[in-house]
């Protein structure tokens, strides 16, 4: 098994992502891209418990906002 990480180096500092945060907000992405009318998706941060083996207790999972108002706007 091998830990899979994103290394974003940027002017003033190091953005290291593990590979499930960077699947989660690529799934996330195509979610929005190819649904003909679906604006956004939340993604929080969640503890989990019970996993298999090898994954991480932390998940950056989905979240249903049930048509709750962000606070960005979503025109830009």
């Amino acid at each position: 098994h091998r830990h899979v990480r994103l290394i974003l180096k940027l002017s003033d500092q190091i953005i290291i992502l593990q590979e499930a945060t960077v699947a989660a907000i690529v799934r996330a992405y195509l979610n929005i891209a190819l649904h003909p009318t679906r604006k956004y998706i939340r993604l929080v941060k969640r503890c989990l418990s019970d996993l298999k083996q090898g994954f991480a207790k932390t998940q950056l999972m989905e979240e249903s906002e049930d048509n709750k108002c962000l606070d960005i706007p979503l025109d830009k």
